[in-house]
């Protein structure tokens, strides 16, 4: 499988101005992270997700109407593993019904693990 780049999406939003800032300190596993830097390119409505890994950044688009609703800064260790230190949440009502901050990472760090770690959505 090839990592995809912005030029393998149609249509990706920037995020908008409003925005909430998260710290975290979220490890990822050198396999982990590989899997992750690969990116995920939904085929059908069930899939909901567009992700880009590019820069340090990791790109959480809702695939349907490009909007941005994640980014996560993922750097990139010495020993091959990841660290997630911060997380931008779109705050934009319009582009994204958030909860609260909890309910986002929890559902940010789940998209992670079913769409480009556990790769459930690839057959």
């Amino acid at each position: 499988m090839e990592r995809l780049t912005r030029q393998d999406f149609k249509r990706l939003k920037d995020m908008p101005g409003d925005r909430i800032e998260v710290d975290l300190d979220r490890q990822f596993t050198k396999d982990e992270f590989e899997k992750i830097k690969l990116g995920f390119r939904s085929n059908d409505m069930d899939q909901r997700w567009n992700i880009l890994y590019e820069d340090n950044l990791l790109y959480m688009h809702r695939s349907w109407t490009g909007a941005c609703i994640f980014i996560g800064t993922i750097e990139n260790k010495q020993d091959g593993t990841g660290h997630l230190p911060h997380l931008t949440i779109n705050g934009d009502r319009t582009q994204y019904q958030r909860v609260d901050t909890n309910g986002d990472i929890d559902t940010m760090l789940t998209i992670v693990r079913s769409h480009l770690i556990e790769r459930v959505w690839v057959k």
